[in-house]
């Protein structure tokens, strides 16, 4: 874990670096900046976990500091150490999502527990962030079998019916609970962008149909490439619909118009 401290006064920051027991918080460095610019700076190197920081500063409030560094969608948690006991300062600092709002002088012992308040929630945070990045991974992992696994299919020009594709599916480590029913379909689109690569363009239409199904009645299960311009998608049928065939070639019309727009 790592701070960074930011105070335009260097008696301040050098005071908190030194009363505060950093490694028995389990603090393993300790950054000061003493201006906005230098603090955002030193964030983007080193990306620190708690930063505790002032709030009247010259060359851009400590506000404007926990703004920038917010929109960078990263973990990190923030304490307010400030001289003004101000009602809207401490409001706007509870809509930052901010750990502690302490005033300043703050003794050392209450600091720490705050800063220790704010390593629990950083590292529940990191933890949530790990795990769904995991589940990231083993999406796009499973995505990238599914397609293979139907390109596979496509290529051998296969013959069997339902139940032989999910017996097969169960080889490559796919599950199925055996009452889905699988609707290939053939589209020939426009690439605009011919230097796009193959696997940009599967990416593009994927997000296409997943926003205009979702996962409700019908998905979609696999996307090969079976020649220029040319593609197969696999929907998965999770619920049977009268009209579910109009369903898919209006969103097939959709599919095509959508990403000739896009490429304009």
């Amino acid at each position: 874990m790592e701070a960074l401290i930011v105070d335009d006064s260097r008696f301040i920051v050098e005071g908190i670096h030194q009363g505060v027991c950093w490694e028995k918080l389990g603090i393993e460095a300790v950054f000061k900046a003493y201006n906005k610019t230098q603090a955002l700076n030193l964030f983007r190197e080193h990306l620190a976990d708690i930063i505790i920081c002032d709030i009247e500063m010259p060359g851009g409030n400590g506000f404007e500091l926990v703004e920038e560094i917010r929109s960078m969608d990263l973990p990190v948690q923030v304490l307010f150490l400030t001289s003004y006991p101000d009602f809207q300062y401490a409001q706007r600092a509870i809509k930052l999502g901010t750990v502690d709002y302490l005033l300043k002088p703050v003794e050392f012992h209450n600091l720490e527990d705050a800063i220790r308040k704010a390593l629990e929630i950083q590292k529940k945070q990191l933890e949530q962030a790990a795990l769904k990045n995991k589940a990231r991974n083993i999406e796009k992992g499973m995505k990238s079998l599914k397609n293979y696994f139907w390109k596979v299919l496509l290529d051998e020009v296969y013959q069997g019916d339902n139940a032989d594709v999910l017996c097969q599916a169960e080889s490559y480590g796919l599950e199925y609970d055996g009452k889905e029913r699988f609707l290939p379909l053939l589209l020939r689109i426009h690439i605009a962008d011919e230097k796009l690569e193959q696997k940009n363009y599967n990416f593009i239409l994927h997000n296409i149909v997943q926003e205009l199904f979702g996962e409700q009645e019908y998905c979609l299960d696999g996307l090969v490439r079976t020649g220029k311009r040319v593609w197969v998608f696999v929907f998965r049928i999770l619920k049977q619909k009268e009209n579910l065939m109009e369903d898919v070639l209006e969103c097939s019309c959709t599919v095509k118009k959508q990403t000739t727009e896009n490429k304009r």
